[in-house]
């Protein structure tokens, strides 16, 4: 099950519509605009794949439990999406974005593998396929 945990996270990152990149109004503090149904629903579809596969649970407050292993096999390109994607859910399910969304992912013996605080917030521009 392990196995079918990693071969289906390239879907997850590629399914997801998040980005790593700040926006240049975030960084002056403009406001944000609420996450589109579309792109919540292609997050909600990547982590219930991902879930599918076994081995991997998720909540609506940004916190995800997986085998340590399969965390250990990640490269941090990897595990910096997983931890994105838990944030977007957490936002789309809030209804709102958010400057500081906690994402807690831990390993399937409760070991705390990753904490951060990530933006949700993302420029219209980005939704709609603009520069």
């Amino acid at each position: 099950m392990r196995h079918h945990l990693l071969l289906i996270l390239p879907l997850l990152l590629a399914s997801t519509a998040c980005q790593e990149k700040k926006p240049d109004w975030a960084k002056e503090g403009a406001p944000g605009v609420a996450l589109a149904a579309q792109d919540c629903a292609k997050v909600k579809a990547g982590l219930e794949n991902l879930s599918k596969a076994g081995g991997f649970d998720y909540t609506d407050k940004g916190e995800g439990t997986l085998p340590t292993d399969a965390w250990a096999q990640m490269p941090s390109s990897q595990r910096d999406q997983l931890a994105s994607t838990l944030a977007y859910h957490a936002s789309c399910v809030a209804g709102a974005t958010s400057e500081e969304q906690l994402v807690v992912i831990r390993g399937e013996d409760g070991t705390q593998l990753l904490r951060r605080t990530l933006s949700t917030k993302v420029d219209a521009g980005d939704l709609i396929g603009g520069e």
